[in-house]
């Protein structure tokens, strides 16, 4: 509905920022954590984390996936529900330096 569109666009975004056209989605988020660290980042039933949860749990993975992809591999497979855990995920992924393919 228009009303919760709205909310969405306007009321609950925030500050809005001026995005580069060459900036990465890593590199906003960065930007992200060091200005608001403790402000909400993703919320899904009743479960939510911070930006600087959301950073410290992607790099995890990233780190993980560095130690353990083979030389060459760029696409990780990600088969999960839609949830805080999806998000931690592809960013892990994209922190890694590699692409994820939903399954």
């Amino acid at each position: 509905d228009e009303n919760q569109m709205n909310k969405l666009l306007f009321e609950w975004q925030g500050e809005v920022s001026d995005v580069h056209q060459n900036e990465t989605i890593t590199s906003i988020l960065e930007r992200i954590v060091k200005k608001h660290p403790n402000k909400l980042a993703v919320a899904d039933n009743g479960k939510s984390i911070t930006y600087s949860e959301l950073d410290q749990k992607s790099n995890v993975i990233a780190k993980l996936l560095r130690n353990y992809m083979e030389n060459g591999s760029n696409k990780v497979g990600l088969h999960v529900s839609r949830s805080i855990e999806m998000v931690i995920g592809m960013l892990g992924i994209i922190k890694a330096g590699c692409a994820y393919v939903p399954l």
